[in-house]
């Protein structure tokens, strides 16, 4: 796939037709990603893509990622009529399409769409702001941000731009920004969703994230590296398009704090307000189930950390912290704490984005202490989610029931402040498991969808359980290999969207021990090698394809 470079000309308008004493706004673009010209000497995106059934434009999912917030960024996938633009005016934009068929999505299309969301959503979760996908009806300056997503924008005279949008006009108006899907990989999700966030920043007042050479600049798109990028330069091909700090475009001398300026008075709206506890004394409860714990957060300056308090029997605790499924910035840290402030055990990985905790206790209370890397732009969402031991008996569950759970599912909140929750897109999963040989047990499933990512767990006692590893590539089956003589339950653990866990059946299966051999005279001494059980902990947690 080749990016078509194509730096856009500023534009003043002429005239002010805006608020007096403020400034006519630039209107400032970002390069669309193209494939190789066809054989035909086309240079169009991505084939159509089509897939499943065909929905009206009515069944448009409506999401909220915080319907309390102070302002309001509304992606509109359904198209806009022609209208002025400033001293643009914009033909007819089209409903978001990948198959070419704009007057129904498909649900491919819908899937698109939850997940451009998601992204998003993300992106802006910091502050007290709903990414919504529901038409306020009226896009009043300082309140409603609308993004129209679809079409090619050829109106705006720039053919390959992936959008377009005024600085600053969140405040002065029109308080509309248009992305083009048709120059962004036939609107990839990824792509479509890292255009979103830099045109809603140009709506905000941020100007490019620049690269200088001394007082030279270089690029007017900093692409950073393939782990991460501004949003403001160019972040399509990164594994994380972050908020960042550094010289923008208008003087190597410049330096632009995106967050600072996303969440200052001109705009209005700020950060998100603070809903979890910062100090043991504040520590808000883990929510419980058994011996299955979960919650859900936001980390919104690298200043911040949530602390939980849960009480635990003795025995092994672990803890998996997951960050964002799709599109994640925050690299997170844990701890663990006992009830005179002492870390028992933490988690920083520099590795990954995740962090698990495992952790021999005495029964008593604790505290879990969930914090940034500490990197500019480490902020955004996180869920918790693992086992502790109970303090009382478990009750015992039937292992033919099926849908059954050890323990019951925790429905983790949803990552909002007073926000729709978003329905679990973990499905109830029929786990299969089979003695494949003496030492080996093999474990079948159907095939998991891409908004969950999953886990296989063992237990010796349906009560405590070890995370063996996380699941990937969409596979459906797995085989333990490390498993000692015993009796043994198995199920799959899935994270779905807003941090939601649910589990599969729970098979049991028995490994034998291996009946004796007859010792061999010995002739010589022999080096003798044991292969010891290996507990897997959980893999990093990577944002989905898209």
């Amino acid at each position: 796939m080749v990016e078509a470079v194509v730096l856009e000309a500023r534009v003043l308008f002429a005239g002010n037709p805006f608020p007096p004493q403020a400034p006519a706004p630039q209107a400032e673009g970002l390069p669309g990603i193209h494939v190789p010209a066809q054989a035909d000497g086309s240079t169009t995106t991505s084939a159509p893509v089509s897939g499943g059934a065909l929905h009206p434009l009515t069944d448009l999912p409506i999401l909220h990622s915080d319907t309390g917030a102070a302002a309001e960024i509304y992606l509109d996938f359904t198209g806009a009529a022609a209208q002025a633009w400033g001293t643009y005016h914009t033909t007819t934009t089209p409903a978001y399409s990948t198959d070419g068929d704009t007057a129904t999505f498909s649900d491919t299309e819908l899937a698109n769409i939850q997940q451009m969301w998601a992204r998003v959503a993300e992106k802006f979760s910091p502050f007290n702001i709903d990414v919504t996908t529901a038409d306020p009806g009226q896009y009043t300056p300082g309140h409603v941000l609308r993004v129209v997503v679809g079409g090619d924008g050829l109106w705006q005279g720039a053919n390959g731009w992936g959008g377009i949008s005024f600085v600053g006009d969140f405040v002065t108006g029109p308080s509309t920004s248009w992305i083009f899907t048709t120059n962004l990989s036939n609107g990839d999700p990824h792509y479509t969703a890292e255009a979103i966030a830099h045109e809603a920043g140009h709506a905000f007042g941020l100007q490019h994230q620049g690269v200088y050479s001394g007082k030279k600049l270089t690029a007017q798109y900093n692409a950073g590296t393939a782990a991460s990028a501004p949003i403001m330069g160019r972040s399509y091909f990164a594994d994380r398009g972050l908020w960042w700090d550094g010289q923008n475009v208008l003087g190597y001398k410049v330096i632009q704090d995106d967050m600072s300026t996303i969440a200052s008075p001109t705009n209005g709206f700020g950060y998100r307000p603070l809903t979890q506890g910062q100090s043991m004394a504040t520590a808000g409860a883990l929510a419980a189930s058994g011996s299955a714990v979960g919650a859900a957060g936001i980390i919104e300056s690298t200043a911040q950390t949530d602390f939980y308090s849960f009480t635990s029997g003795a025995g092994t605790l672990n803890l998996a912290g997951l960050v964002a499924p799709y599109g994640a910035m925050l690299h997170m840290k844990m701890s663990l704490l006992d009830a005179a402030g002492n870390v028992l055990a933490s988690a920083a990985d520099a590795a990954t984005l995740g962090q698990n905790i495992s952790a021999q206790v005495a029964g008593g209370t604790y505290y879990l202490e969930v914090s940034s890397f500490g990197g500019y732009g480490d902020v955004g969402q996180y869920s918790i989610t693992g086992s502790v031991i109970p303090t009382t008996a478990v009750p015992p569950v039937t292992a033919s029931a099926p849908g059954s759970t050890t323990p019951a599912p925790v429905a983790a909140s949803p990552v909002t402040t007073g926000g729709v929750p978003v329905a679990a897109s973990a499905p109830s999963v029929t786990l299969k498991a089979s003695v494949v040989r003496k030492t080996l047990v093999g474990l079948k499933w159907a095939k998991l969808p891409k908004t969950v990512i999953t886990f296989v767990e063992r237990s010796t006692d349906g009560v405590n359980w070890t995370v063996l590893t996380k699941i990937t590539n969409r596979a459906t089956s797995f085989t333990d290999r490390h498993a000692p003589p015993g009796t043994y339950e198995y199920r799959l653990m899935s994270v779905g969207t807003g941090g939601v866990t649910t589990y599969s059946t729970t098979p049991t299966v028995t490994l034998a021990a291996p009946a004796p051999k007859k010792p061999a005279a010995a002739t010589h001494a022999l080096a003798v090698f044991s292969e010891q059980p290996i507990t897997l902990t959980t893999a990093p947690l990577q944002e989905l394809a898209g």
